[in-house]
């Protein structure tokens, strides 16, 4: 899916015409986006605006890291959306959106939808005084809206893992572990999406490039701030899964402890009635001195002696 927009003194125009892919002219400002694109649309911005093949070719790769690149006429950039997954919210999708920044121009290429892209082409076409302060600044635009999308799924994973910290203090089980690894991966890949996008947006703003305006600088530095907020939630919440793992083991063993020694409990009370019961069940034909008062006090004391050492145990706060 090609599409245009076209901004010229207060109006813009919106064409999917392949035709109209080109550098603007005059005083013109173009936003083109291309969604799910081919190998003739990439030729065509090949042909049309000069790309370098390696700019085109981290396009169809698909797998890069954040990153900025400087080709002299057009910066180009490789950023990230975050979103959840559509199978139960449980984790987090990462799709590449690659920008091609010039003087005049503005090109996004991706291959999946990207909402936050869609709600900043919505507004840029419903108000055209916008693209006023430039195409530097629709891309702020479109930082600013990728960025702030990151935070409700980084406070989705602060809520789902202090349940699970509840839920290890009443009754802890194998399956919180499996999911607090789960979340613990999942904020792993996520440092490594926006760790790389925050010094993209650093390198934006330190080497004052000309393309790059003043006043859109600073809005880039408050996008700037905003990835350093979510790179301290992002390690915090990993601070956080390693205490509650340490809970979790602390509750495994502590209950471990209680079985053990409600297991040496009944040891200790077995020992003595198993030394009774194997001395007077020795195979003699006759036991020396036996009597009805001394199977009595056999008896008596099968019965006595566990309810002493319990009485005693008791008392020493043991069980």
């Amino acid at each position: 899916m090609l599409r245009i927009l076209h901004f010229n003194e207060g109006r813009v125009t919106v064409s999917d015409n392949p035709e109209a892919v080109a550098p603007p002219a005059g005083d013109e400002l173009c936003w083109i986006d291309i969604q799910d694109f081919t190998a003739s649309e990439l030729d065509l911005l090949r042909q049309r605006f000069g790309f370098h093949s390696l700019a085109l070719d981290d396009c169809i790769q698909h797998n890069e890291r954040a990153k900025l690149d400087d080709y002299g006429d057009y910066l180009f950039l490789v950023t990230h959306q975050t979103s959840m997954d559509n199978n139960g919210a449980r984790s987090f999708h990462a799709e590449e959106l690659d920008v091609f920044l010039g003087r005049r121009f503005l090109i996004t290429v991706h291959h999946q939808p990207v909402a936050e892209l869609e709600r900043i082409w919505n507004r840029a076409g419903a108000e055209p005084a916008l693209a006023a302060g430039g195409v530097d600044f629709l891309c702020y635009l479109l930082m600013d809206e990728l960025v702030d999308a990151t935070f409700p799924l980084i406070d989705h994973f602060s809520e789902q893992i202090e349940k699970i910290e509840s839920a290890i203090l009443d009754h802890p089980d194998n399956s919180q572990l499996h999911h607090l690894m789960h979340y613990r991966r999942m904020l792993i890949m996520m440092r490594r999406v926006l760790g790389p996008q925050r010094d993209l947006v650093a390198i934006l703003v330190r080497r004052g490039d000309e393309r790059i305006s003043e006043r859109t600088g600073l809005f880039f530095r408050d996008v700037y701030d905003h990835l350093m907020r979510a790179a301290e939630q992002i390690e915090f919440q990993r601070d956080q899964v390693a205490n509650v793992m340490e809970a979790y083991l602390s509750m495994i063993a502590n209950r471990t402890n209680e079985v053990m020694k409600r297991l040496t409990i009944l040891a200790s009370i077995f020992l003595p009635l198993n030394f009774m019961t194997g001395f007077f069940g020795q195979n003699f034909d006759a036991i020396p001195n036996s009597s009805h008062l001394l199977f009595a006090l056999d008896l008596a004391g099968c019965v006595l002696v566990p309810l002493a050492m319990l009485a005693w145990f008791q008392r020493r706060k043991w069980n």
